[in-house]
Protein backbone atom coordinates (compact mmCIF):
# COMPACT_ATOMS: atom_id res chain seq x y z
CA UNK A 1 0.00 0.00 0.00
CA UNK A 2 1.40 3.39 -0.94
CA UNK A 3 0.54 6.18 1.47
CA UNK A 4 1.89 9.02 -0.62
CA UNK A 5 4.08 9.90 -3.52
CA UNK A 6 4.68 13.09 -5.41
CA UNK A 7 6.37 14.25 -8.54
CA UNK A 8 8.56 17.32 -8.76
CA UNK A 9 9.85 17.87 -12.27
CA UNK A 10 11.65 14.58 -12.92
CA UNK A 11 12.02 13.33 -9.34
CA UNK A 12 9.83 11.21 -7.14
CA UNK A 13 9.50 10.48 -3.44
CA UNK A 14 7.71 7.43 -2.15
CA UNK A 15 6.68 6.24 1.31
CA UNK A 16 5.53 2.67 1.88
CA UNK A 17 4.26 1.35 5.22
CA UNK A 18 5.81 -1.94 6.34
CA UNK A 19 3.11 -4.60 6.40
CA UNK A 20 5.44 -7.23 7.94
CA UNK A 21 4.97 -7.06 11.73
CA UNK A 22 8.29 -8.82 12.37
CA UNK A 23 10.43 -6.31 10.48
CA UNK A 24 9.18 -3.46 12.67
CA UNK A 25 11.79 -4.50 15.22
CA UNK A 26 14.57 -2.02 15.99
CA UNK A 27 17.00 -3.89 13.70
CA UNK A 28 14.73 -3.50 10.65
CA UNK A 29 15.76 -6.94 9.38
CA UNK A 30 14.11 -6.56 5.97
CA UNK A 31 15.30 -4.56 2.97
CA UNK A 32 13.01 -2.56 0.69
CA UNK A 33 14.03 -1.39 -2.78
CA UNK A 34 12.40 0.55 -5.58
CA UNK A 35 13.41 0.44 -9.24
CA UNK A 36 12.05 1.49 -12.61
CA UNK A 37 11.00 -0.48 -15.66
CA UNK A 38 10.22 0.98 -19.09
CA UNK A 39 7.72 -0.48 -21.56
CA UNK A 40 9.50 -1.23 -24.82
CA UNK A 41 6.58 -2.92 -26.59
CA UNK A 42 2.87 -2.51 -25.88
CA UNK A 43 2.26 -5.74 -23.93
CA UNK A 44 2.73 -6.89 -20.34
CA UNK A 45 5.81 -8.80 -21.53
CA UNK A 46 7.44 -5.64 -22.89
CA UNK A 47 8.74 -4.20 -19.59
CA UNK A 48 12.52 -4.01 -19.14
CA UNK A 49 14.58 -2.71 -16.20
CA UNK A 50 15.91 0.84 -16.46
CA UNK A 51 19.70 0.55 -15.90
CA UNK A 52 21.03 1.79 -12.54
CA UNK A 53 17.55 2.67 -11.24
CA UNK A 54 17.42 0.49 -8.11
CA UNK A 55 17.35 2.53 -4.89
CA UNK A 56 17.38 1.19 -1.33
CA UNK A 57 14.68 2.60 0.91
CA UNK A 58 15.42 3.70 4.47
CA UNK A 59 13.35 2.40 7.38
CA UNK A 60 11.87 5.03 9.70
CA UNK A 61 9.79 4.70 12.84
CA UNK A 62 6.15 5.57 12.18
CA UNK A 63 3.24 6.24 14.51
CA UNK A 64 1.85 3.27 16.40
CA UNK A 65 5.20 1.46 16.56
CA UNK A 66 5.18 0.54 12.86
CA UNK A 67 7.88 1.09 10.25
CA UNK A 68 7.70 3.43 7.24
CA UNK A 69 10.11 2.96 4.32
CA UNK A 70 11.17 6.10 2.47
CA UNK A 71 13.15 6.53 -0.73
CA UNK A 72 13.63 8.99 -3.58
CA UNK A 73 14.80 8.63 -7.16
CA UNK A 74 15.29 10.66 -10.29
CA UNK A 75 13.06 9.71 -13.19
CA UNK A 76 14.92 9.23 -16.49
CA UNK A 77 12.33 11.30 -18.39
CA UNK A 78 9.45 13.66 -17.69
CA UNK A 79 6.40 11.89 -16.36
CA UNK A 80 4.17 10.76 -19.23
CA UNK A 81 6.82 11.07 -21.95
CA UNK A 82 7.87 7.43 -21.55
CA UNK A 83 5.72 4.61 -20.17
CA UNK A 84 7.31 3.72 -16.82
CA UNK A 85 6.41 1.65 -13.81
CA UNK A 86 7.81 1.54 -10.31
CA UNK A 87 8.79 -1.87 -8.93
CA UNK A 88 8.69 -2.24 -5.14
CA UNK A 89 10.46 -5.24 -3.60
CA UNK A 90 10.84 -6.30 0.02
CA UNK A 91 13.55 -8.79 0.93
CA UNK A 92 13.93 -10.79 4.12
CA UNK A 93 17.54 -11.12 5.26
CA UNK A 94 18.72 -14.27 6.99
CA UNK A 95 21.90 -16.15 7.85
CA UNK A 96 22.36 -19.14 5.57
CA UNK A 97 24.73 -21.35 3.67
CA UNK A 98 27.70 -23.34 4.93
CA UNK A 99 29.71 -20.15 5.62
CA UNK A 100 26.79 -18.59 7.56
CA UNK A 101 26.70 -15.46 5.36
CA UNK A 102 23.78 -13.08 4.99
CA UNK A 103 21.36 -14.06 2.22
CA UNK A 104 18.09 -12.51 1.12
CA UNK A 105 14.84 -13.73 -0.39
CA UNK A 106 11.98 -11.74 -1.82
CA UNK A 107 8.90 -11.68 0.41
CA UNK A 108 6.83 -8.98 -1.30
CA UNK A 109 6.73 -7.32 -4.72
CA UNK A 110 4.36 -4.92 -6.44
CA UNK A 111 4.35 -2.55 -9.43
CA UNK A 112 2.79 0.87 -9.92
CA UNK A 113 2.43 2.45 -13.33
CA UNK A 114 3.62 6.06 -13.35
Amino acid sequence: MVTGFGFKLSSMELEVPDMNVWSGQRLHGNLMTISLEAQMIGTDLGWVPVPNSEVGMLPMDAPGGSTMWKGAMELPADRGSVKLRLVIREYEQFIGGPEAHVEKRIVYADVLEL
